[in-house]
């Protein structure tokens, strides 16, 4: 074995002695990797700096040794060293970009984990603008940086639209928070664009929560001062009515975002969304899936269980739901049907299977057959079972058709969201005239028509496929 520290030590003591000969070019290569070898990680980084700062130095090796340097430095904890070196790096060579973009993102990460918020948008927005100009040049590493770049770039725009009060007077604070829903709304929409799914989902599910948050923010907005019970009472329904349009995009987004699983889609926007949905509509998404605390959770534990006992359906169920929540939704399916081929009377594998079609597959003729199953062979079925039932008879394709509701009358010009603000009646008295008001701002400045459940790039993210673009 070759002795790196003391052929570290002879080159050492030979640049000492000859530092203009001609092979110290050489040394400074040997002694890097004699550094390297002995686990001297900075010092053998301050070589490969040496090397890339040599001028007679092949185009390639100075790059290669500039990047060995900060990485060098990187992992001997020299953080400083590291950015000086990554910075270098982008600044001298910019292609190939791949790397250039990986450096830029280093940079922009260490600004974020000291808090530097300043210096870490910076580094965000070239790692745009490197996409955007490398016309021809431009990879899928590129375009996912990008993407996760620009979605990073709504985070300080988010805050701005939160940090905004709605307060009396409501038009004016209306005005100003509507301005920065529509900043918040641009940045998700470009993120949008680059169709990589897992940017899709999280800007998806950032556009829904900037909805929810508007429409909470209206409910929970100053009331005028000096109104009396009934012109209160009154005031909070023109608010309801107000923040429902909101609520309610907000809904479609998250639903936009659930529908991706049966595609595979399952990553944290999709389960965000889940969760979401599961307070905003619990009849159709608070359906949970039964468990066998005696049985193992992991993967490898339960699957050892059913290599011994291939019989043995409360494991199987167990592994399905093990799947399940690791997005493998076709595992998952397959692991309840052995578990019901195993134990046809076995209802917790039903009722999981159930759930499987119902929310993570968008199958409701199936999940209502294994609901009903389940409900038919449980000596004491889930009481929410039943509501269960009812809503997906609601959605599957057996079910009957709803009537068709009467025609009514053609809208007028008071009729959309703008009406929606309107009293029912004429307010008692004149403080509940000014609350109307205030709660009855103008069009271009607060009305939920104008803020944007609209359609367009802003309010609607497009479906993602399986062929979305992934992280490389």
């Amino acid at each position: 074995m070759q002795d790196w520290a003391r052929a570290a030590e002879v080159r050492e003591a030979f640049r000492r002695n000859h530092p203009n000969h001609e092979l110290a070019p050489d040394v400074t290569r040997k002694l890097a990797v004699a550094y390297l070898e002995s686990g001297r990680g900075r010092e053998s980084a301050a070589e490969f700096e040496r090397i890339a700062a040599r001028a007679e130095e092949p185009k390639d090796v100075r790059r290669a040794a500039l990047w060995q340097a900060a990485e060098l430095y990187e992992k001997a904890g020299d953080a400083p060293q590291a950015l000086k070196a990554y910075a270098a790096y982008v600044e001298a060579y910019p292609q190939p970009l791949d790397a250039a973009m990986d450096a830029r993102q280093k940079l922009a990460d260490a600004a974020g984990a000291a808090h530097d918020s300043g210096t870490r948008l910076q580094w965000l927005q070239k790692i745009i603008a490197a996409d955007q100009m490398a016309g021809e040049s431009r990879t899928d590493r590129s375009r996912y940086l990008a993407a996760n770049a620009t979605l990073a770039t709504a985070e300080p725009l988010v805050a701005a639209f939160n940090g905004v009060k709605l307060v009396a007077p409501l038009e004016k604070s209306l005005q100003a928070k509507r301005a920065a829903m529509q900043k918040v709304l641009a940045v998700y929409g470009k993120a949008l664009d680059f169709g990589v799914a897992e940017v899709t989902t999280a800007a998806t599910y950032g556009m829904a929560e900037t909805y929810g948050q508007l429409a909470a923010d209206l409910m929970a907005s100053e009331r005028p001062k000096k109104l009396d019970a009934d012109a209160l009472e009154q005031y909070g329904v023109l608010l309801e009515e107000q923040a429902f349009p909101f609520e309610e995009k907000a809904i479609e987004l998250h639903e936009t975002n659930t529908k991706r699983a049966a595609d595979g889609i399952y990553d944290a926007g999709v389960q965000h969304s889940f969760q979401k949905l599961a307070k905003l509509k619990p009849a159709r998404y608070a359906k949970t899936e039964v468990a066998d605390a005696s049985l193992p959770s992991g993967e490898a534990e339960l699957k050892a269980v059913v290599e011994r006992e291939p019989a043995n359906a409360p494991a199987y169920t167990q592994l399905g739901l093990s799947y399940r929540q690791l997005g493998r939704f076709k595992e998952a399916q397959a692991a309840y049907e052995q578990a019901i081929a195993a134990a046809p009377e076995y209802a917790p594998a039903h009722l999981n299977l159930g759930v499987l079609h119902d929310l993570y597959l968008q199958q409701p003729d199936p999940a209502l057959q294994e609901y009903e199953r389940y409900r038919a062979l449980a000596g004491e079925p889930l009481p929410q079972v039943q509501q269960w039932i009812a809503e997906v008879k609601t959605r599957a394709t057996k079910a009957p058709p709803a009537p068709e509701p009467e025609p009514g009358p053609e809208p007028g010009p008071e009729s959309g969201p703008a009406a929606a603000l309107k009293p029912a009646s004429e307010p008692a008295n004149a403080d509940a005239a000014a609350a109307a008001s205030a709660a009855e701002p103008s069009p271009d400045s607060s009305n939920p028509a104008a803020v944007a459940p609209a359609s367009g790039a802003q309010a609607e993210a497009p479906a993602a496929s399986q062929n979305t673009e992934r992280s490389p």
